[in-house]
């Protein structure tokens, strides 16, 4: 019986010591953060969510080492938007940031309701990511497309980087960056970047502080422009009829993979790897082919630029050994605002009193093997923008809608003609089967959830257009 008791004693202890061990591990030393992001890669623009066309053997291995999200959105179906959701922590209507154009301008007359105005930037008040978590003691640095803000005093110096260089180009080969940096001739603009995060964490990896490296590569946003090597290589390789902006497509990728995994293997030599979150994403989803198509959101509808799921559903990875546990997946629908408190959270930083963070922290996800729900209710999306009308059929190519998901069902609100679509994300991940017409009472629901959101974050109500000409209407439907 002495045994008995003796042998579940040790156990215990032997339990209580390996449970302390990971508390230790978490509570030890604040992680480094390397947040990567991929620009227009689209929900199935990886190996390792189900593209059997591209080459990404460092971000599959990522992946496998880590924890993928199969319900994971951006902030927004474009650039600007998204990234200042990211940076910010907040949804569009609190930083007035909707859009990358004014495509509207000079449309007006053809409007029905009038578009609330854009903040162009970033604004300086917002605390971003990077401030928070300097003022903890983390180096912060930024290399890459910033896209919040083109006046000098909205460079990333100033919104909590230590060191900073944007791209201002929009080329892949020989682009612009700010400070103005010469590179031999051929340079491709995402390896420079790389190159500047590698000395980055060569010179901050053995510093007594943390560090936050954000990494926003321009791949693969157009032009589509990639390594000959690279091209060549798809060309050999994929089917003779696969359509040539694939190709490119696959080879900038391939860039891409590349450089994260150069990134990645500064990580293990420097011996940090351990205590490093990795963050991988991307801004939004593929933009379309010349024929309106893109297999690299396949299964899901349409396109950058579209509050469809091929417009937002992007691809999610974290790693961090020891806390994640490789190989894992997890299904709860998260958001852009959720990576704030997020890398807060495995930091140990407490947010400032009197900013508000509308994302949740992914940690209870991320520690349970994906199997904990967060809690909340819904994510929303606020998107006001009209843009590509054809004034001969009083058609918009896309136009402003609203977006609520709350678990299986998605709600879009269609403002500029008052229509709603429904669908059952479950069943119809494609969302071909548009289900208001039949289930009038959850579009009453999902309808009274979003109205309640926008008025408490302060959403612009939609203003008619009084001076809208109706004389020209036909359809009056988006394209």
């Amino acid at each position: 019986m002495k045994y008995i008791e003796t042998s579940i004693l040790l156990t215990f202890l032997l339990c209580c010591i390996n449970s302390c061990a990971v508390d230790k591990k978490k509570g030890d030393a604040k992680p480094n953060i390397l947040l990567i992001l991929a620009d227009d890669l689209g929900y199935n623009g990886l190996g390792c969510y189900g593209s059997d066309l591209v080459e990404t053997p460092n971000i599959d291995q990522l992946c496998a080492h880590g924890m993928k999200f199969t319900d994971g959105y951006s902030a927004a179906p474009t650039c600007a938007p998204s990234r200042a959701a990211i940076m910010s922590g907040q949804y569009a209507p609190r930083t007035d940031k909707y859009r990358v154009m004014e495509h509207h301008k000079g449309k007006e007359e053809f409007m029905n309701f009038l578009m609330p105005a854009d903040a162009l930037e970033l604004r300086l008040e917002k605390i971003t990511i990077a401030e928070a978590l300097k003022d903890d003691g983390y180096s912060t640095a930024m290399f890459g497309k910033w896209h919040l803000g083109y006046d000098k005093k909205n460079h990333p110096l100033h919104q909590g980087f230590d060191e900073a260089i944007k791209n201002t180009g929009m080329k892949h080969f020989n682009s612009g960056t700010d400070p103005h940096m010469d590179m031999p001739e051929g340079t491709y603009i995402s390896d420079f970047f790389t190159d500047k995060g590698l000395d980055f964490i060569d010179r901050k990896a053995d510093d007594e502080n943390p560090f936050f490296l954000y990494m926003p590569y321009y791949l693969i946003h157009a032009p589509f422009e990639a390594k000959e090597e690279y091209i060549e290589h798809f060309k050999n390789k994929l089917p003779k009829d696969t359509p040539e902006r694939y190709i490119l497509w696959c080879a900038m990728t391939k860039s891409l993979d590349e450089n994260v995994g150069q990134l990645l293997s500064k990580l293990e030599e420097k011996g940090i790897t351990d205590n490093t979150l990795v963050i991988f994403s991307s801004d939004n989803g593929g933009v379309p082919n010349k024929v309106e198509t893109n297999d690299f959101n396949k299964p899901l509808r349409l396109y950058k630029g579209q509050t469809y799921e091929g417009g937002m559903r992007v691809p999610y990875i974290f790693k961090w050994p020891g806390i994640i546990k490789a190989n894992s997946v997890c299904h709860e629908p998260i958001h852009g605002i959720d990576l704030y408190p997020t890398c807060l959270d495995a930091a140990n930083v407490i947010p400032q009193k009197d900013y508000i963070l509308d994302g949740l922290s992914l940690m209870p996800c991320l520690t349970s093997e994906g199997q904990d729900k967060l809690d909340r209710d819904a994510l929303y999306w606020y998107y006001p923008k009209c843009a590509g009308y054809n004034p001969k059929t009083d058609k918009w190519r896309d136009t402003w809608r609203n977006v609520i998901r709350m678990r299986d069902y998605k709600l879009i609100e269609n403002i500029e003609f008052g229509t709603v679509e429904l669908y059952n994300l479950k069943e119809d991940i494609g969302e071909t089967n548009d289900l208001s017409t039949n289930m009038p009472d959850k579009v009453k629901e999902l309808q009274s959830y979003l109205k309640r959101w926008k008025k408490s974050i302060g959403a612009a109500e939609p203003i008619p257009n009084v001076n809208r000409d109706n004389s020209n209407a036909k359809i009056n439907q988006p394209m």
